[in-house]
């Protein structure tokens, strides 16, 4: 399982493409794949046409587009903290109990939701169920893979969702991600 983020010059539906498509064109070689094209299910999902054998899921958010590129079921979200206006009315509205505690008990309760916020978008992406599905799921015991990171002074999450370990494979040199930075 693997994932990259890359820079998006616009926000424009041909720019959020072609940021997926960078990204794919670096990851399938990975997995000894070249030139697979993108289609997307009835709901939007993102699969490859004639490629039973491999998943993606893609997040967009300021200015970034993360890919993650599995064998397996695979579900990725990225946000930013400035995405998180009102950390505790959305943990009241929309976290679990156990969520909830988590929040509490954290030092930096944006970043504290945040983590969680993405968790849940992974989740519902990996299950192809989408966020409203997976809201009262409590995402505190699975295993998911949360990294934080700066990118022009804000900071965002990157979460992934699947079985196994990811490999954060950087897109441009000077964009790395520390994954010493998990959850």
């Amino acid at each position: 399982m693997y994932y990259t983020i890359v820079r998006r010059p616009g926000r424009g539906r041909g720019d959020l493409d072609a940021a997926r498509d960078a990204a794919l064109a670096h990851l399938l070689p990975l997995v000894g794949v070249s030139g697979a094209a993108v289609a997307h299910d009835e709901d939007g999902r993102p699969y490859f046409a004639g490629r039973p054998d491999l998943f993606v899921s893609v997040s967009h958010g300021d200015g970034l587009t993360a890919v993650s590129l599995s064998a397996r079921p695979v579900g990725i979200d990225l946000e930013s903290a400035e995405a998180i206006r009102d950390p505790e009315g959305l943990s009241r509205r929309f976290l679990t109990e156990t969520e909830q505690a988590e929040v509490a008990s954290a030092p930096d309760v944006r970043r504290a939701v945040l983590g969680i916020w993405t968790r849940k978008e992974a989740l519902g992406k990996y299950r192809g169920t989408g966020l409203a599905a997976v809201l009262g799921d409590t995402t505190c015991e699975a295993d998911f893979h949360t990294r934080f990171f700066l990118f022009d002074g804000v900071e965002y999450a990157v979460t992934v969702y699947g079985e196994g370990e990811p490999e954060y494979r950087p897109f441009e040199a000077d964009f790395v991600i520390d994954n010493a930075a998990a959850r």
